[in-house]
């Protein structure tokens, strides 16, 4: 059976209500987003589904969430900061769907962002590594000042990592430099990973922000970073852009047009860690999704701009 959802609020209800400093902000954009999934197994008993969802924040609201599918169940919901939609599909012979539709509203990022505790962006983590390799490198680039330090990070890895590197890679893979060889190795990692890895060996705040670039023509899932300074909050530093792009300067900004779904590094559900949550996760029968081929499950993004 066919089943429509529409919520007309900030997304989820999470209580983060939509900011009116964004709505009339001169420098808004507004875009139109379609996420949509199809699922084809004949003789699954039971199909579960958890897509993520843009987050809301200071620079950033979703709103005006419109959900259609044919699953027998679907619930928003809201786990340590990531909001996401959970859909069940019983035992059915026909093709399960579900096609997401929702506006946004970009703003430039700020500095601010006082929801996450700096603290815990410190931490080592399964592939934010802070020894090894990764601590020897990071004792050589260290100055007295984190602001310097970072800036020293990001120029290191503009020139010492490639585009094939560079990018975000899903599954497991080593990073190698163009001279250091291989610096460390993880899964869905990036040079976003590796500078969030540094900076954090250099006891400097910071954290991957996982989401898609609607300027790349594949619009591609991709991450960005922030660090955190003690004199101005969260900073933005985009990594991969300025090695695909050597015209670009990542310090203290973003890229415009991207759409930031979370910052979810092990993300638990159903007992199962993701490595990061910025795509669709399926359980089919108790086991992953992404064990079986692709022509049993198909996903498509576009999106419009509309102001």
């Amino acid at each position: 059976m066919e089943r429509r959802d529409f919520i007309k609020t900030s997304i989820l209800g999470t209580g983060i209500l939509m900011n009116p400093n964004i709505l009339y902000a001169n420098t808004s954009k507004k875009f139109s987003l379609n996420f949509s999934y199809k699922i084809n197994f004949d003789s699954a008993k039971q199909i579960k589904l958890y897509i993520p969802l843009p987050i809301s924040t200071d620079f950033q609201q979703p709103y005006n969430l419109n959900i259609n599918g044919n699953y027998k169940h679907h619930s928003t919901e809201y786990q340590n900061g990531v909001p996401f939609i959970y859909t069940q599909y019983d035992q059915d012979s026909k093709l399960k769907y579900i096609s997401i539709n929702l506006n946004i509203l970009l703003n430039k990022m700020n500095t601010k962002n006082p929801q996450k505790n700096p603290k815990q962006y410190l931490e080592n983590t399964r592939y934010i590594r802070t020894d090894g390799m990764i601590k020897k490198l990071a004792l050589n680039l260290k100055t007295n000042d984190n602001q310097k330090t970072a800036n020293k990070i990001y120029e290191w890895i503009i020139n010492h990592i490639d585009e094939k590197n560079a990018k975000n890679t899903k599954g497991i893979r080593s990073i190698q430099t163009k001279s250091l060889g291989i610096l460390f190795s993880g899964e869905n990692i990036s040079a976003t990973s590796l500078f969030v890895s540094l900076c954090r060996a250099c006891n400097i705040p910071a954290t991957e922000a996982f989401g898609i670039d609607l300027y790349n023509p594949q619009n591609t899932f991709s991450s960005k970073a922030e660090i955190y300074l003690a004199s101005t909050g969260w900073v933005p530093y985009d990594i991969i852009t300025p090695i695909l792009d050597q015209s670009f300067n990542g310090i203290g900004t973003w890229k415009e047009d991207f759409i930031l779904m979370n910052y979810a590094r092990d993300f638990c559900i159903q007992n199962t860690f993701l490595a990061s949550f910025d795509t669709a996760f399926g359980l089919v029968d108790g086991d992953r999704l992404d064990y079986y081929e692709n022509k049993n499950f198909s996903s498509k993004f576009v999106y419009e701009q509309i102001s």
